[in-house]
């Protein structure tokens, strides 16, 4: 399932402020991994000892080593270390770094598709280095601590808590322009973006992406070009995917046309999904779509195939199912879906099941979470801590604050469930400032516990609440490594969404000065571009000339330009999507998201000669990810939303939630 080019429009950024979904650019290279993504990516293959087995059904490392070259490398102390030996066979065209291999490892092969995602891929300087061993070299890590580490939560749920951040700070703007300029205001034209029009959609673009689904030359192209007929949402693309369900060749355009038949939302294309709900080969693909079409009336047959496959203990299969059931919201079989919950075993399972309970409204699913809350599986108590954060009632803030345990997991979910908690309560309500109290302590303290001050930080930010703002800047002032690097790319990112007048002049400086640290320098560019900073846009164009320059860094700059929302940057971008090189398809998807986040109507014509006319494949499908993006019916776009609050990056076992998730 490498080789999936997820033409996401927006991947993992993009919800109402990503006017992208998410699946086309990160499967072609722009599921945009955090900067320190990679690192965690790697460390999560580095050791086989099972302490528990982990929901993605992989071993949860305990040895205390450096990766192999198939686990992106061997890290050493000193922070060298190599970068290890790509995954060469059939990466996907996607945008994480899907066989795509890092600056410090052997490249793979030409056949690597344009994806980013990092699986199986070499990294810079191998892994660790830091306190907890996760930035540049070094290599001591326990599974455990990887999944506690606050980029792997942030990264896979970012597009909701971006566009949902975005969204609060826009009440009240009236700006008459999409993309991010309606969020923020600057002086200048080319900030007035022109949206595209239906016609250039149905004239121009429908025709290319039809005949791209059938493209003889690369089944990243096909793939891109299914996923961008499931954003455009036409009628009229409906068959053309029902086509490619059972005529491609290629078995992963086949499943990817299934998730982008429910991405139309086009009530045609209910029938096909049905019936490829019944074929062994299809259930969990087909079960998505369902989902992403939104059709109620699936949960009936969709809750006896999950109930079969819970009987023969097919937990891979029955996740899925569980995620499609709770996407759709029908509060009337909450105990069915839930029952696995009361009974030993099947703890991957009720992982997902957790997380779909978080989906449905009603006292039901809240006292089944409740239940998960009480689980010895640590995995399941995560889940259903991040979960509960859904039902803001004093009960529930009572348990999530009275969570005593020693589980590092449990502890760092806590403070994101709580600071989502208070988003749904006025600013002056006595919990919503009794949170902000307890996250600032615990931000102020990572010498106590590193982990939860940076899930803390992260909390604040969420929030938005200035309580912690002057720590932060005094932290970050001039050069000082009094933090982990780890610990002040949070503040950084935190920064970012305070959006106070004083961040963007630190933010500025530390992406300037900060080299050698790239992952610090990428959050920077980030929360400059969430702020709306205008005055960093030359600066972040600079670090994306770099034709060498980091993908930890380039990619947020990809997303930050984006952001900013000036449509003379869509060139930039353009040409930052074609350039190839070893460790580039992560970059190279951020563009496309970057270009589809801008969302002008001038990048049409640009895109479609690159689509229509260029001699490398890889270029061809990038630009199709990026008209995706463009051209996207949801202004938050759906597959990412499927999995909001799931806290597991890679899931090897569970193919489809592994592929999907990445591909967000």
């Amino acid at each position: 399932m490498a080789r999936r080019i997820v033409a996401i429009g927006g991947a993992v950024l993009a919800l109402l402020l990503f006017t992208m979904g998410t699946v086309q650019a990160d499967r072609l290279g722009g599921a945009y991994r955090g900067p320190f993504e990679d690192d965690v990516q790697q460390k999560e293959e580095t050791t086989q000892e099972v302490t528990p087995e982990s929901p993605s059904g992989e071993a949860a490392p305990t040895k205390e080593t450096g990766g192999t070259d198939d686990s992106g490398g061997m890290g050493t102390d000193d922070g060298s270390g190599s970068g290890g030996d790509d995954d060469t066979t059939s990466p996907p065209p996607s945008g994480d770094d899907d066989g795509a291999g890092m600056e410090g490892g052997d490249t793979g092969t030409e056949k690597q598709a344009p994806t980013g995602d990092s699986s199986g891929a070499g990294n810079t300087g191998g892994l660790g280095g830091s306190k907890i061993g996760v930035g540049p070299g070094g290599g001591k890590t326990r599974q455990r601590e990887v999944l506690a580490f606050w980029p792997f939560w942030f990264e896979h749920n970012k597009e909701w808590l971006l566009a949902d951040h975005l969204k609060r700070r826009a009440a009240g703007a009236s700006i008459p322009v999409v993309s991010s300029c309606f969020y923020f205001t600057a002086p200048g034209n080319s900030r007035v973006i022109t949206p595209i029009n239906e016609d250039v959609k149905l004239r121009k673009i429908f025709p290319m992406l039809v005949e791209a689904s059938t493209d003889r030359e690369s089944p990243w192209i096909r793939d891109a070009a299914v996923f961008a007929l499931g954003k455009l949402g036409a009628a009229e693309g409906v068959p053309t995917l029902v086509d490619r369900v059972y005529k491609d060749t290629d078995a992963q355009v086949r499943e990817d046309a299934l998730l982008a038949l429910g991405l139309t939302r086009q009530k045609a294309a209910f029938e096909p999904l049905m019936k490829a709900l019944g074929d062994p080969r299809y259930k969990s693909y087909a079960a998505l779509g369902l989902a992403l079409l939104g059709h109620k009336e699936a949960v009936g047959p969709l809750l006896k195939e999950y109930k079969a496959l819970v009987r023969v203990r097919d937990q891979k299969t029955a996740s899925c199912l569980a995620v499609a059931i709770g996407a759709l919201a029908d509060e009337s079989h909450v105990d069915e879906l839930a029952d696995p919950i009361r009974k030993p075993g099947n703890d991957k399972l009720k992982v997902f099941i957790c997380q779909a309970l978080g989906r449905i409204p009603g006292d039901a699913s809240e006292v089944w979470l409740m239940r998960a809350l009480a689980s010895k599986d640590d995995e399941v108590k995560a889940a259903a801590i991040l979960s509960l954060a859904e039902f803001p009632d004093k009960q529930v803030f009572s348990r999530l604050t009275g969570v005593k345990t020693s589980n590092r997991m449990a502890k760092v979910f806590t403070q994101v469930a709580l600071a989502r908690f208070a988003l749904d309560l006025d600013d002056k309500d006595k919990m919503r400032r009794h949170i902000a109290s307890t996250l600032n302590d615990a931000a102020e303290k990572p010498g106590k516990d590193e982990y939860v001050a940076m899930y803390a930080t992260l909390g604040l930010a969420m929030m938005t609440d200035p309580i912690a703002t002057g720590f932060f800047l005094e932290s970050l002032h001039g050069d000082s490594k009094k933090f982990s690097l780890e610990n002040r790319s949070a503040m950084v990112l935190a920064l970012g969404f305070l959006g106070s007048p004083e961040a963007a002049v630190i933010l500025r400086h530390k992406l300037k000065t900060s080299v050698g640290e790239p992952e610090l320098q990428g959050y920077a560019a980030l929360a400059l571009g969430l702020m709306g900073d205008m005055g960093s846009k030359e600066a972040i164009r600079d670090e994306l000339s770099d034709t060498r320059g980091k993908a930890q860094l380039q990619r947020p700059a990809c997303w930050a330009l984006g952001l900013l929302g000036d449509r003379d940057d869509v060139n930039v971008l353009i040409s930052v999507l074609k350039r190839e090189g070893p460790g580039r398809h992560s970059v190279r998807g951020a563009a496309a998201i970057g270009i589809g986040l801008i969302g002008d109507a001038s990048a049409v014509d640009k895109l479609l000669k690159i689509a229509k006319r260029d001699r490398n494949t890889s270029n061809r499908a990038f630009a199709i990810a990026a008209l995706g993006c463009l051209i996207d019916k949801d202004p938050v776009p759906r597959l990412p939303q499927l999995f909001k609050n799931t806290h597991y990056r890679k899931i090897k076992e569970m193919e489809v939630l592994h592929e999907s998730l990445k591909s967000l």
